[in-house]
């Protein structure tokens, strides 16, 4: 099994990949451009964006369904396993087909890992209400279209307080506080960026 090292220490070593701050501000940019919830939004590029966000904040990022029958996207950290599937062309509610295939994920996740404790599931989808046909074993976390745009401006604001010196003169502590500040951390994420999933009422 992949170990993933400290969140905020991969992160300062991702931020050296870059050459000057403004750089880090174009690349975050390019990321929350295609971040967009529309039927006709590629979803192949909106997933490139969840694994490039992943990698940028200091995840382990992968997008296991390119090889097999895996999620999306896979972001782990030194806590937690995040399992995410995509849903960014869809409209209305979410659907039974989609609670089945966030199933399938966890299954895929508790086969390969066994470690619920660590244990994620974020579907990025634009509602948070399942349909009243749809059902599922298993709770679930939401990016709804509301979080995504909160989301997307807190990627943004980061970006802006990166940009206040080079890339390589941080210490772990500012980046740290850096990504509290922003709810970027990994700690924050879930309760920040995404709604429980619910049925309508």
């Amino acid at each position: 099994m992949k170990k993933c090292s400290s969140q905020v220490e991969n992160f300062k070593e991702r931020l050296k990949e870059y050459s000057t701050a403004n750089d880090i501000v174009i690349a975050l940019d390019e990321i929350t451009s295609q971040l967009l919830y529309s039927p006709s939004h590629d979803y192949q590029i909106f997933e490139k964006a969840v694994k490039d966000l992943g990698y940028f904040l200091g995840f382990i990022s992968e997008q296991p369904d390119k090889k097999s029958d895996g999620p999306d996207n896979f972001w782990r950290t030194e806590n937690f396993d995040f399992v995410i599937e995509c849903k960014n062309q869809s409209t209305g509610e979410v659907s039974r087909s989609e609670t089945s295939q966030i199933a399938s994920s966890k299954r895929w996740y508790t086969d390969l890992y066994a470690e619920e404790n660590r244990l994620c599931l974020v579907m990025f989808h634009p509602e948070s209400i399942l349909r009243r046909d749809a059902y599922g074993d298993s709770e679930f976390n939401v990016v709804n279209k509301e979080k995504l745009t909160h989301l997307r401006e807190k990627v943004r604001a980061l970006g802006e307080k990166l940009s206040v010196k080079g890339s390589n003169e941080w210490t772990v502590g500012e980046l740290q506080d850096r990504l509290s500040n922003c709810r970027l951390d990994q700690k924050l994420f879930l309760q920040e960026f995404t709604s429980k999933i619910r049925r309508q009422r």
